[in-house]
């Protein structure tokens, strides 16, 4: 029986791992994983089910995260791009209205956006991170080129907008970009993307 114990703190101690390295790139993945692993052990220690039950969901679990992964292989896209299309898809009414091969594009396009607009700022005044030598994009640009992303769908439902406010979100709760007043991160670290 220790074993067995053993076997479930070893367990959730690498998922607990495995979930917060990918929480450095995919937080909308890292919360749903994290939170199936909270459930889980929940329910392991108010006792609804036993050691080698819960054995069995942990390693369904490190199953499905491994799934996750090669996930963004099957839709064809890069790390990056998985992290915003799910940031996307949470948005129930961007899925309705673009559809997924729009979401794929704009994810895409935001990437690319970012990647071209990520400058290295050495002035140490403006911010303590600039002293390091973290790059940060120029917000003006950033917040014009992630407006114009969600902007001239076919269908031209204007859906992409609320997407983008919403990515936004995603990457302030990231810590890797303030928000502004629209959703629209001011400035992107460019620690985040390679």
């Amino acid at each position: 029986m220790p074993q067995r114990n053993l076997a479930v703190e070893l367990l959730q101690k690498l998922l607990k791992g495995e979930i917060r390295a990918r929480g450095k790139r995919n937080v909308v993945q890292a919360r749903s994983f994290a939170e199936l692993l909270e459930q889980t052990v929940r329910k392991y220690q108010n006792r609804a089910i036993e050691t080698a039950q819960v054995i069995e969901e942990l390693i369904e679990l490190a199953k499905d995260m491994r799934a996750a992964s090669a996930r963004g292989e099957k839709l064809g896209l890069s790390e990056d791009e998985l992290a915003f299309y799910d940031a996307l898809e949470t948005n129930d009414s961007a899925v309705k209205v673009l559809g997924d091969d729009a979401l794929r594009a704009i994810a895409r396009e935001l990437v690319d956006t970012v990647r071209k607009n990520v400058t290295i700022d050495w002035n140490p005044r403006e911010r303590p991170c600039a002293a390091a030598g973290v790059g940060e994009a120029h917000p003006a640009q950033v917040r014009l080129s992630a407006g114009q992303a969600g902007e001239g769908d076919a269908d031209g439902a204007g859906a992409g907008g609320s997407a983008v406010r919403g990515l936004g979100k995603h990457l302030s709760s990231q810590g890797r970009a303030p928000v502004g007043s629209t959703g629209v991160p001011r400035s992107v670290g460019a620690h985040g993307f390679r």
